[in-house]
């Protein structure tokens, strides 16, 4: 076996040339445990400097990918509440259009009564809208169950109006 080593002094050290003269394993693995010998300390320094840098490196940019994994899924969520929204106020939007439209029509309230009712139920509408825009569908079910006990209401003294026109009508007729 030949080996060749540029031994000039004030320069580093290359890696030791060492040549196979037969391939198999036991010779191959005396010659590796030659080449591991030979060495220098300040190659093994460098080496374990340039590993631990790559691992922290490799550390960073999981980092980095995990954080852009929550922040798209992130938007993802936002956009899905966004949606949500629009879907959710479009589907206020439908009935509260239409108890107005029976509330203006009805000849069962005064005017006085007719404007309280529409302005309250406005009112509910607006605050609901507003909650999901704030606070996203956290108190949409205590915003809901509001804006059925106001319709609630409405229904009743509905009724006790058509109740109390029925009693006018009986006594007339």
């Amino acid at each position: 076996m030949a080996k060749r080593v540029n031994k000039s002094p004030g320069k580093k050290q290359p890696l030791p040339i060492v040549e196979i003269e037969s391939t198999k394993p036991t010779k191959l693995k005396e010659n590796q445990k030659k080449l591991k010998a030979e060495i220098p300390l300040e190659l093994k320094q460098d080496f374990i400097k340039i590993s631990s840098r790559f691992n922290k490196y490799c550390k960073l940019l999981m980092a980095i990918i995990i954080f852009y994994i929550f922040a798209y899924l992130g938007a993802c969520l936002q956009g899905f509440l966004f949606n949500l929204d629009g879907v959710v106020t479009t589907l206020l939007k439908s009935p509260f259009g239409q108890i107005c439209f029976v509330i203006n029509r009805s000849s069962l309230m005064e005017e006085e009564e007719k404007d309280q009712v529409i302005d309250g139920l406005t009112e509910i509408n607006e605050q609901c809208k507003e909650t999901l825009k704030k606070l996203g569908l956290l108190a949409l079910v205590s915003k809901l169950g509001k804006l059925l006990e106001a319709a609630y209401d409405i229904i009743i003294k509905i009724r006790a109006k058509i109740n109390e026109v029925r009693k006018r009508l009986q006594k007339t007729y």
